[in-house]
């Protein structure tokens, strides 16, 4: 047994010495070879290598020498003289108008193959230079096709769209910022220098909305922020334009307007609905401000328009936008609480949802009845969502309070001339006025309100005051004038002791915790009161109409100072219970 193991021993041993001498002979060899092939190599690149580095290179770093950039300038005149060439042959009557302009986007067309093909090598110096070249070319050649060889303007569009296209998917694949700005740039400006030229402003919306989504599409994939943001607002504008005409109703503005506007909000709400519901993205400044803007220059005056246009038509874009805000509603409770961007996520769906339900409500029951149904369904889903909906429920009844014509009859009754004919509330003037002074009940006792929710509900209670306060004239002129009209200093003596007991009442209902923040209106009310005195009772030339108002308003500021200056009353057992914290109201 020992003599086997010695026998192993000496095998290793061996086996061992044959490894370190191959080791050591291919030491050797390397020392010889590898400086040999090194210079080989460097020698070849000296022979062969140097034009490639010359245009290869540093055009793929973005950078040109003097030569190598001289070289390039001299390429674009090239290609911007064989573009003048062409135009020389049409203005000689060497070739007509439409083979000409066929044969112009026929040279544009190869020059952007051609950049396509510098970008597929790496060459994004010389991609970008044919891509200024294609826009210079391209665009100017597209206005004078309707200028000077009078080709339809809608051919002349599609086609400017078709190379704009192009030109952005050539700048999206391949990274290449200067081809896309070039090529927006000219596809914008030839859109408004069409507009005065052709009056087709709802063809250019059009023109503008199809071009700021591709573009928007381009710059915001591949983080081109302010371009993003630019052609963003270049559609904006257009639809600006075309809003104020449909709303003006002013000639050239008729359906094919509406339909541009509609596009114009399907557009961008589709591309960020699409990014920020169903594939979950994180929704961008971008996002917010310009879905904000396409609902109110896309959305809404296509809602004013269409009710005056065609009740069928009004009926259908009413029920379709229901079923997109109940679609945005249940993506909103399908994205749960917690993170920061979830947040982002509910708060666009819930901003977007609202602001259809508000044009459904407005086509389907009109300004008198629409805030109302809106601040009850808002009302009831706030249940599973928490303060968020809340808050919409409180915007809901402000703008009922102004669509149903409470606050101007509300206005009238403090400030217009009540003679023998008093104005008259409507039925939507009370709903509305009860939804505002609930809307205040139901949130006063929301302890973990937001600042916005706390501020609305106090203008929700503002305007209950100021709505209860007109009932209270009309009622009082209409009784005490009887057959006979009521003279200045009769109205003004009931207004000012309707202000007082305004205050009073408001000081009485701070003292409840869960309504402290009336409070808050005594001290502006007192200066309303105040301003009210010197500027119309001291002025209505009544003593016994003067000694009402003075009296009672006096009378006010003494009550309703003291009741102020009190501490506030404690809570019952039942407030001062927190109530516990569910997943929704922690929204």
């Amino acid at each position: 047994m020992d003599d086997r193991r010695v026998d192993i021993e000496e095998a290793l041993a061996s086996l061992s010495r044959e490894v370190q001498s191959l080791a050591e002979r291919l030491r050797r060899l390397e020392q010889v070879v590898l400086p040999r092939s090194r210079d080989f190599t460097m020698a070849s690149e000296r022979i062969t290598g140097a034009p490639d580095r010359l245009v290869g290179d540093e055009e793929r770093r973005g950078s040109l020498d003097f030569s190598a950039g001289a070289s390039l300038v001299g390429r674009v005149l090239l290609i911007l003289g064989g573009a003048f060439f062409l135009r020389a042959l049409t203005e000689g009557s060497v070739l007509s108008a439409g083979p000409g302009v066929i044969l112009g986007f026929t040279y544009a067309a190869a020059w952007m193959v051609m950049c396509g093909r510098a970008a597929r090598r790496g060459s994004s110096v010389v991609a970008s230079a044919y891509g200024g070249a294609v826009a210079l070319i391209a665009y100017p050649l597209l206005w004078e096709s309707i200028t000077h060889s009078r080709l339809p303007a809608p051919l002349v569009g599609a086609v400017a769209l078709l190379v704009a296209f192009v030109s952005l998917a050539i700048a999206h694949h391949y990274r290449l910022a200067a081809v896309a700005w070039s090529s927006w740039t000219g596809a914008a400006l030839l859109g408004f220098a069409l507009l005065p030229e052709t009056k087709a402003f709802a063809a250019i919306t059009m023109y503008h909305v199809g071009l700021g989504v591709a573009a928007g599409l381009v710059f915001t994939r591949r983080e081109w922020a302010a371009f993003a943001w630019v052609a963003c607002l270049t559609a904006d504008f257009a639809a600006l334009i075309t809003a104020v005409g449909l709303v003006t109703h002013e000639r050239g503005f008729g359906a094919a307007a509406l339909a541009a506007q509609l596009a114009l909000a399907v557009a961008f709400l589709g591309w960020f609905g699409h990014r920020v519901l169903v594939r979950r993205e994180n929704p961008t400044t971008l996002a917010f401000a310009q879905s904000v803007a396409v609902l109110l220059l896309g959305y809404l005056p296509a809602v004013l328009a269409i009710k005056m246009v065609s009740a069928p038509a009004a009926w259908g874009l009413g029920a379709l936008s229901g079923v997109v805000a109940a679609v945005g509603y249940g993506a909103m409770l399908r994205l749960g609480v917690g993170e920061a961007a979830t947040h982002r996520m509910r708060g666009y769906a819930a901003t977007v949802s609202f602001a259809l339900l508000l044009g459904c409500a407005q086509l389907l029951l009109g300004a008198e009845y629409g805030g109302v149904a809106v601040a009850a369904a808002v009302w009831t889903a706030s249940r599973w969502v928490g303060a968020p909906l809340r808050l919409q429920a409180c915007l809901a009844v402000l703008l009922a309070a102004l669509g149903s014509g409470l606050v101007e009859a509300a206005a009238r009754a403090f400030a217009g001339s009540l003679g023998a004919s008093l104005p008259v509330m409507p039925m939507s003037a009370f709903l509305a006025l009860g939804a505002t002074a609930l809307a205040y009940a139901l949130t006063a006792a929301d302890g973990a309100a937001t600042r916005g929710l706390r501020v609305s509900r106090l203008v929700c209670l503002a305007v209950a005051v100021f709505g209860i306060g007109a009932v209270a004239v009309l009622f009082a002129v209409s009784l005490a004038a009887g057959a006979v009209p009521p003279g200045a200093g009769a109205v003004a003596a009931v207004r000012s002791m309707t202000i007082a007991a305004a205050i009073v009442a408001l000081a009485a209902l701070s003292r409840v915790r869960r309504f402290a923040d009336a409070g808050m209106l005594v001290y502006p009310i007192l200066a309303v009161g105040a301003l009210k005195l010197l500027v119309e009772d001291f002025f209505a030339g009544s003593a016994g109409a003067l000694f009402l108002a003075l009296s009672s308003y006096g009378g006010a500021l003494i009550f309703g100072s003291r009741v102020r200056s009190r501490p506030v009353a404690a809570a019952s057992p039942v407030e001062e219970t927190p109530a516990p914290v569910t997943s929704s109201q922690s929204a």
